[in-house]
C-alpha cells in the first residue's frame, strides 16, 4: 500500500520561523491525500506541533507540494533538532507515515 510514498526533503538545517516548501512523492502507493506535517523535538521523542494540516489530493498527480512554517514552541532553547512526521491517506486502505532524519533548527 505504501510502496514508493516518500516525503522528499533533504533538510539539514532551517531557521526558526522560516517558511519552506515540502515534497511529497506518491510513488506506486495507493494513497490518495496528505493530511499533515507534524513537528517532533526533545531528543525527536516528544511531540510539538502540527506545521499543516489539511487534505492535499494527488489526484492525477504523482508529486504535491506545501508551504509550511517552521515555528518551535515559545521557550524551546535553540540551535536544537527537530524531524517531521507526515501521514499519507488512502479510503482504500490504511494510512502510511513517513518520519524525516532529523535536522537542526537555528534562530
Amino acid at each position: 500500500m505504501c510502496k514508493g510514498f516518500k516525503f522528499d526533503n533533504k533538510f539539514t538545517e532551517v531557521r526558526n520561523g522560516e517558511i519552506v516548501e515540502v515534497k511529497w512523492s506518491k510513488g506506486e502507493s495507493k494513497m490518495d491525500r496528505i493530511a499533515n506535517c507534524e513537528m517532533f523535538g526533545e531528543g525527536n521523542k516528544k511531540f510539538w506541533k502540527q506545521l499543516w494540516t489539511g487534505n492535499l489530493k494527488f489526484d492525477n498527480s504523482k508529486v504535491l507540494t506545501s508551504k509550511i512554517k517552521f515555528e518551535v514552541p515559545k521557550g524551546t532553547k535553540l540551535p536544537t533538532f527537530i524531524l517531521l512526521r507526515t501521514w499519507g491517506v488512502s479510503d482504500k486502505g490504511p494510512q502510511c507515515t513517513i518520519v524525516t532524519k532529523k535536522f537542526r533548527i537555528v534562530p
